[in-house]
């Protein structure tokens, strides 16, 4: 994907004039719920003066630029890598593993994961405001391990100003192409549908059923 590409039912051949476009009007409910809560819940993450929680905004940032890749029928790591390349210009192999990274790693053990390259591993360091150090390469012995590594900065300030950036484009895309809203729409769906809790064991429905009634 093609970091100045964009946003189109065909990713670059958004200006191919197969695609359909439609006067500007409201982008898809669906978008704008999850632009909501993603913009007002990082916004407060971000008045926090002291003790700051990068880690909660890494990982907020990463699911929400999955849901939004998730969305367009992208691959997971699409809208964060777009974060990275638009400005950045950082290769998507490079790209993808930093997501990987941060969203594994922050998810399931609330740390972000080492990657591994070669011989060597390459720690993700998130950094609260300081721009400076976005996507800047220091290398010393993050681990307290006695050896050195290089260590990738990610900057959640500007990562935060990218996504804004990157919500605004995205749904400015959304009103003028007919084609793309139905798309986010159908796909949203698809995912609601896939993510749904199943309960199908008869003891399970029963234990359900139950607790539903004694808590009514």
């Amino acid at each position: 994907m093609a970091g100045g590409a964009r946003y189109g039912v065909g990713g670059a051949d958004e200006g191919r004039s197969r695609v359909s476009k439609r006067t500007a009007g409201e982008p898809p409910s669906g978008f704008q719920e999850l632009r909501d809560r993603v913009l007002i819940h990082l916004w407060q993450i971000r008045k926090i003066q002291k003790k700051h929680p990068e880690y909660t905004m890494a990982l907020l940032i990463a699911i929400a630029s999955e849901a939004l890749s998730r969305c367009l029928a992208k691959k997971g790591h699409s809208e964060f890598l777009r974060l990275l390349k638009r400005k950045y210009d950082v290769p998507e192999p490079v790209g993808h593993a930093l997501f990987r990274a941060v969203r594994n790693g922050l998810a399931h053990v609330y740390d972000t994961a080492l990657i591994e390259v070669g011989q060597d591993k390459v720690v993700v360091v998130i950094a609260w405001n300081r721009p400076a150090m976005h996507l800047r390469v220091q290398t010393r012995d993050w681990l307290r391990e006695g050896r050195q590594r290089p260590g990738v900065y990610l900057d959640m300030e500007t990562m935060w100003q990218d996504l804004v950036a990157n919500l605004k484009k995205l749904r400015r895309a959304l009103q003028e192409n007919a084609a793309l809203s139905r798309k986010f729409s159908r796909q949203l769906r698809k995912l609601q549908d896939k993510y749904m809790v199943r309960v199908t064991r008869a003891d399970d429905i029963a234990a359900w059923q139950k607790f539903l009634k004694d808590r009514s």
